[in-house]
Parts: structure tokens; C-alpha cells; sequence
């Protein structure tokens, strides 16, 4: 049985048109998503879920990303910063080298849970500055201008635009 919010994510990630096995594990991120953002909201008051969605909408839109993989790490991009217990989970589900790529788009103090250091911001720019990686691809997607969700067609303001910042 799909939930209505599952089937939403399934066809913002545009999963109808990939191999059966890459909807298996569509399905298994879009459960994932739900769990790890519920109850959780942005700085403007959305519903958390809403940035992943338009994160994974930049990647199809305007950046024309299709590949399975790097569209399931944009919906995927924060469930570590806002939920860091959730990565046994999604190892279990996802695998280990996926969980490896979301540890390393999330900033250090986020994964152990304490307060930021001096010098966390720069390993953490440091360390997704790799041009063409689905890692950089997705946070750039994080942080693009004016995005729209898939899902709902709501209209969001990313941090460029807003001045606000995005995480």
C-alpha cells in the first residue's frame, strides 16, 4: 500500500520512469523522508519536507539531473542534519555507501550533535567542494535562488533570496 504522501514524493522524484530496482529503493527514501522531517519545520514555518522536494525539483528542472542515486540524496540531503539517530535506518535501507555521501554533505557538529566549533564552516566547505559529484549537485540545489516544490506547487523562497539562512 502507498500513502498519498509517498506517492507525492514518488512522482516528485519522477521514480514511474526508472528500473524496478531504483523504484524499490524510491520507495524506501520516500518512507525515509517522511519519518526523518515529520514534525520538523524551516525558519520560514513550512513543513521541513517542502526543501528536499524543491531541492530535488532544481535537480530535474533546471540542473536536469535523472539519475536515481543523486536525486534520492537531494530528498535525502538534511535527514541527517535534522534527525541524526535516523542513519542506522537508512544504512539498513539505503545502504552504507548512500549513508557515507549524507554524512559528508552534513556539517560535522550536526552528526555528533554538539554545538559548532570554531573551524567547522571551513572543513565543511571544504569538503563538498567537488565539482560534478552528486554531493555538490545537491547542495547546490540547496541553496538555489527561487524554487517551487514538486509536490505541492507552492511557490519557496530559497536563502539566496530571502537572505535567511537555508539550513
Amino acid at each position: 500500500m502507498t500513502f498519498p504522501e509517498t506517492t507525492a514524493i514518488l512522482n516528485a522524484l519522477g521514480a514511474s520512469a526508472w528500473p524496478e530496482a531504483d523504484r524499490v529503493r524510491a520507495g524506501k527514501a520516500a518512507a525515509l523522508a517522511i519519518t526523518a522531517y515529520a514534525g520538523y519545520t524551516r525558519d520560514q514555518g513550512t513543513p521541513y519536507i517542502d526543501h528536499p522536494l524543491a531541492v530535488v525539483a532544481v535537480l530535474r528542472a533546471e540542473l536536469k539531473v535523472t539519475a536515481p542515486n543523486t536525486l534520492l540524496l537531494g530528498l535525502l540531503h538534511d535527514a541527517l542534519q535534522v534527525s541524526p539517530p535516523a542513519a542506522p535506518l537508512l544504512t539498513a535501507c539505503l545502504g552504507e555507501d548512500f549513508v557515507s555521501v549524507l554524512q559528508a554533505m552534513t556539517p560535522d557538529h550536526r552528526l555528533e550533535q554538539r554545538t559548532k566549533r570554531l573551524g567547522d564552516e571551513a572543513v565543511w566547505r571544504g569538503e563538498r567542494r567537488r565539482p560534478g559529484s552528486a554531493q555538490s549537485l545537491c547542495l547546490y540545489a540547496s541553496q538555489t535562488g527561487s524554487t517551487t516544490s514538486a509536490t505541492f506547487g507552492t511557490p519557496r523562497t530559497a536563502a539566496v533570496a530571502s537572505g535567511s539562512s537555508p539550513h
